[in-house]
């Protein structure tokens, strides 16, 4: 079976629509921008950090859903046969000690009417793409025949003293790949696609295949020999059938780290 995707909504500090996303992006525009005070010792990290919604995991959360609701029809959103996927390293740091998941379960009962409890990925920085290859798995084996998947989480002084601490965070806006590189950015956003399983209007893009591996190496690094990497790439080329030079485009997890 067969696996598309087509858009949903993204908020993120570059814009609240698909198309000033585009826009922004066409004309080179970056969402980061140095938050004075921002680190433990009072450090002036540089942030892609919203505005009005900077932190608030739930408003973000469920202004993402109700541009949802404008795009898709209510009977597909709340059917038993639409699957509800959310990637999230932390969600709503706001609940500790309690449920960090509590609040998400209950914004996309009562936003989208769902009934069928969401299957919610937090694996780190891949959470994003677990959460897509777990969906394809699931309309796969005829459990849903359309998935929302969600992408969401928000700044918080947990986020950045914990990559502080780790030594992570730049000094500098982000450098992916460059020898003169200083540390990654962090930010916030939201983004939702839908994945059918069948070619419906406004399709942007075929899933074909998908894999992940664990090298279980270090609490935040990947083994030095990139073994996970190669495992990866080499299940996910065998699952789709293809060569790696049919590959013309690698877009790939630059977090800027040393």
């Amino acid at each position: 079976m067969k696996c598309y995707l087509k858009y949903g909504a993204l908020i993120s500090p570059l814009g609240t629509t698909i198309e000033e996303h585009a826009h922004a992006l066409l004309s080179n525009n970056s969402g980061i921008k140095q938050v004075d005070g921002s680190g433990f010792n009072k450090e002036n990290w540089f942030l892609g950090k919203m505005n009005e919604l900077s932190g608030d995991y739930d408003a973000l959360l469920e202004k993402a859903l109700g541009s949802l609701q404008s795009i898709w029809d209510a009977e597909i959103l709340k059917s038993p046969r639409t699957g509800v996927f959310v990637s999230t390293t932390k969600a709503n740091m706001r609940l500790l000690p309690g449920d960090t998941f509590e609040s998400t379960r209950a914004l996309i009962k009562k936003q989208l009417h769902q009934e069928v409890d969401p299957v919610i990925i937090s694996n780190a920085c891949i959470s994003g793409v677990v959460a897509v290859n777990v969906a394809a798995d699931y309309l796969k084996a005829g459990k849903f025949d359309r998935a929302i998947i969600i992408g969401i989480d928000v700044l918080s002084d947990f986020i950045i003293y914990g990559s502080q601490s780790l030594f992570a965070l730049g000094n500098e806006v982000c450098k992916p790949f460059d020898a003169e590189r200083k540390g990654i950015s962090l930010g916030e956003a939201c983004g939702i696609i839908l994945m059918t399983n069948e070619r419906e209007e406004g399709v942007f893009a075929e899933y074909i295949a998908g894999a992940s591996s664990n090298d279980a190496n270090h609490i935040s690094g990947p083994s030095r020999t990139g073994e996970g990497l190669v495992r990866a790439v080499t299940k996910t080329l065998e699952r789709a059938g293809m060569d790696k030079s049919e590959i013309d485009f690698v877009s790939a997890h630059g977090t800027a780290t040393i």
